[in-house]
């Protein structure tokens, strides 16, 4: 598949918000459009407060597309269990859909979508 879009995507309520030119197909069951979840990790300026909490506020594609933090909602410690991983996870809002970003010491790291057209698998 050529040009498979990738976003960030965690429930129904957390909808997707990124998009990618190019993502890799690890294979998996298609459903409502989604081939899979990889692992995608990203640049996230951060802020530190005077208690050394960390608040991303920004998110950088890997083509350089940034992306604003409007809110952080939540902050935990969690593991990913679609993508793998555990450290820190952000449940945050971006371009006003709300959707995960995990701290794994030291890299940030998102559940990107693979997408496609169903190819009657």
């Amino acid at each position: 598949m050529e040009s498979e879009n990738c976003g960030l995507f965690a429930t129904r309520e957390h909808l997707s918000v990124f998009q990618c030119p190019q993502a890799d197909w690890i294979g998996g069951e298609m459903v409502q459009g989604i081939l899979n979840r990889v692992k995608r990790y990203v640049a996230v300026e951060a802020v530190f407060d005077e208690a050394g909490a960390i608040r991303p506020v920004s998110v950088i594609w890997d083509d350089g597309r940034r992306y604003e933090v409007d809110e952080v909602l939540d902050v935990r410690r969690a593991s990913s269990l679609k993508v793998g991983g555990t450290g820190v996870r952000y449940t945050v809002r971006i371009g006003g859909k709300t959707t995960y970003l995990f701290y794994e010491n030291p890299r940030w790291f998102v559940e990107a979508a693979v997408r496609g057209e169903f190819a009657g698998r």
